[in-house]
């Protein structure tokens, strides 16, 4: 069953900063990563577990899981009884450390 992928604001925010970013240096790769992006989170539409669960107490306590695409990490919460993925954040591996206030 496709579940529906839904992006939060926070994380379409974060998603044009990594692109904007990226792009300051090589558009070339920001249309990659944003590319690579789309798709490894357009999987999740299929496999919503794939994820893995975080030992961040803060993401894990909102039951959120964690999937790694590339050096950056996209923090969703899959909706079970709606059949919805949220993603929440997109952030740098190394800042997965922080919180995720929404």
């Amino acid at each position: 069953m496709t579940r529906k992928i839904i992006f939060t604001q926070r994380a379409e925010s974060d998603l044009n900063s990594i692109v904007d970013y990226i792009a300051a240096d090589s558009p070339e790769n920001a249309v990659e990563f944003y590319l690579e992006l789309e798709k490894d989170v357009m999987s999740l539409a299929d496999f919503p577990e794939s994820g893995f669960v975080p030992h961040n107490y803060a993401i894990k306590n909102r039951k959120c899981r964690c999937l790694v695409c590339g050096n950056y990490v996209a923090i969703y919460y899959y909706d079970k009884p709606n059949e919805t993925v949220q993603i929440r954040r997109i952030l740098h591996g190394a800042m997965l450390h922080g919180t995720i206030d929404d």
